[in-house]
């Protein structure tokens, strides 16, 4: 009896935690889409967002013909970095932009059958872009993230960057 009852308790939790992941999942799919109308609605809000993601994630050099602009331009109008959707690019002063992205990931971690698996994660990242002009360096900025996962997407979307850069 007692095992039955453990069962069916390991079952529900199995359940809710499923759950729970479906629900996050498309709440953060929704994150970035809400936050890009109130940015279209309110630039100035990008400014404060921008001060918040002072968290290096890469420092690359730049040849003497290196235009950010023209890249950023070229980022906005294909929307496309890898698997990263770019929902938002801003340039809010001279050198520095913030980009708003969507990107989805896999993690070896529980489904819905509640068996270990890869899943499918949706990430809702910001970064600022900044060209340092003394150093000849574009910088890649975003919050700092404990978690590993987080971190990873993080670097990624850097290193992407920089062959972009380079």
């Amino acid at each position: 009896m007692a095992k039955g009852i453990l069962i069916v308790v390991l079952v529900l939790f199995g359940i809710g935690y499923a759950i729970k992941r479906v629900l996050n999942n498309h709440k953060q799919k929704n994150k970035s889409r809400i936050l890009t109308e109130k940015l279209t609605q309110d630039p100035g809000m990008a400014i404060e967002i921008a001060k918040s993601l002072n968290e290096p994630y890469g420092s690359y050099p730049y040849s003497e013909n290196f235009n950010l602009d023209e890249i950023m331009r070229m980022l906005d109008q294909k929307k496309q970095l890898s698997n990263y959707k770019i929902d938002y690019v801003w340039k809010f002063k001279t050198g520095h932009y913030l980009v708003i992205t969507t990107c989805m990931d896999s993690d070896f971690d529980i489904g819905l059958s509640g068996s270990m698996r890869d899943v499918k994660k949706t990430f809702n990242v910001n970064f600022v872009i900044q060209k340092i002009e003394d150093k000849k360096q574009i910088r890649v900025n975003s919050e700092y993230e404990r978690d590993g996962l987080q971190r990873s997407v993080r670097n990624a979307f850097a290193r992407k960057l920089s062959d972009l850069i380079q």
